[in-house]
């Protein structure tokens, strides 16, 4: 080829890589749950920072009790859903 000339049409291989399978299909019940978890994650933040504010407050040491309960349960669901959806 000399210079100035633009090369030649390129080859393919006749063999082409082997494509990854398409990711597996969530259900959208998973979705939800993580949503609701990261509602709860916000106000459980919000929550700790008013207390971290007025740890004497009884309605919010409360609150802040309900939601990390809360919490817990939905990351159980998640799991739970998780697991389904492996299998």
């Amino acid at each position: 080829m000399s210079r100035g000339q633009a090369p030649g049409p390129v080859q393919k291989s006749r063999f082409e890589a082997p494509t990854a399978p398409p990711p597996a299909r969530r259900p959208p019940e998973l979705d939800q749950v993580e949503a609701e978890i990261e509602a709860k994650e916000e106000a459980l933040s919000e929550l700790e920072r008013r207390l971290a504010e007025d740890w004497g407050n009884v309605d919010l040491v409360a609150a802040h009790r309900a939601t990390r309960d809360q919490l817990t349960h939905l990351f159980e669901r998640w799991e739970a859903l998780f697991e389904q959806a492996q299998a």
